[in-house]
Order: structure tokens, then C-alpha cells, then sequence
């Protein structure tokens, strides 16, 4: 779920965006962009998208998981209906997956510029690790880059930039609005 569909979101979100701010990417928002061919484009209206280090580690470990665990395909459950079936991931469409990091990862270097997480500094580490919990170390990571003058949230996930506003007050965009 991206937002919540009503209009004053909407128009929220375009005003935010008429500031011209420093777009801090998600890897949700990342692996969107990659998926629908818009990077470039955002880029051409943004500049280079702002990206915390831990969301690249995660990219890596997610290509990791799939070179390492998955690369001989593996046997999954899914649901069609009230029925379970076995769902099988050929080794071949494992290595679509590689490729698609692979590319994420390339445009990634090219497009986007990994920020540090000053703002974690003013945080007491009891806090960080409760947040962390919460929605994860990117996912935080991100938020907190956001946090800084000039720098807008975007994310894809509704409930992460209303998480972001309830712990932080940091508004964010998604996709569709920018």
C-alpha cells in the first residue's frame, strides 16, 4: 500500500516535491523505479537519489541469498484459491533474479549517493535498537537520512512514511506523486 488515496495526501506529497528536495530512497522505492524504468527520469528531475549504506548491504545480501542458497532453484509452497501447491524456482529464473540486482545494483552506483546517518548520533542506543526492531536497520537508516534539512522521504510503504511521521515528524512522497 503507497498511500492512502485521498486528495490532501496528494497534494501534500506535490508540495513537498515543488521544494525541490533531496530525494532519500527506500529499497522498496529502488527496486520500483528499477521495475518500471523511471530512474532516469526521476534523476533528470531530482538529481542523484540519497541512499543509506545499509540499504546497498542489503541489495548485496539479497544477491548473496540468491548466488549462494537459491542458485540451484529450490521448491515453494504457494496458495491458488483454498489449494496449497508446490511451486518450483527453476535455476534459470534464479538467475533472472541475479541479473536484476545485478542492474539495480550497477544503476544504483551511477544514481544515487550514500549519505551517513549523522542524525543516529542524537539517538540512545537503546531507541536505535528498539526502532531497528521495528522496521529494520535500512528502513531506519533511511528515515533518519530523510531527517535531515532539505532531504524528503520517499518511500513506496504507507506505513513507513506514517511511521516516519509518527516517531519523527518526517513527511514523505511516493512514486506515483513524484
Amino acid at each position: 500500500k503507497c498511500c492512502i488515496g485521498e486528495i490532501e495526501e496528494r497534494n501534500t506529497a506535490f508540495s513537498l516535491l515543488g521544494k525541490k528536495p533531496k530525494l532519500v530512497i527506500d529499497i522498496i522505492s529502488l527496486m520500483t523505479l528499477h521495475h518500471i524504468n523511471a530512474g532516469d527520469i526521476i534523476v533528470k528531475a531530482f538529481g542523484k537519489l540519497l541512499i543509506a549504506q545499509s540499504t546497498i548491504g542489503l541489495l548485496h545480501n539479497m544477491m548473496r541469498e540468491y548466488k549462494g542458497l537459491y542458485s540451484r532453484g529450490y521448491m515453494g509452497i504457494a496458495k491458488e484459491g483454498d489449494k496449497f501447491i508446490r511451486r518450483e524456482v527453476s535455476t534459470e529464473s534464479i538467475e533472472r533474479v541475479i541479473e536484476r540486482f545485478e542492474n539495480v545494483m550497477e544503476w544504483t552506483e551511477k544514481n544515487c549517493e550514500v549519505m551517513p546517518v549523522t542524525a543516529a548520533l542524537n539517538l540512545k542506543v537503546d531507541r536505535r535498537q528498539k526502532l531497528e526492531e521495528a522496521v529494520g536497520q535500512s528502513f531506519l537508516d533511511t528515515i533518519l537520512i530523510a531527517s535531515e534539512p532539505g532531504h524528503l522521504l520517499y518511500s513506496d510503504d504507507e506505513r513507513l512514511r506514517s511511521f516516519a511521521k509518527g516517531e519523527f515528524n518526517i513527511s514523505g512522497v511516493w512514486t506515483q506523486v513524484v
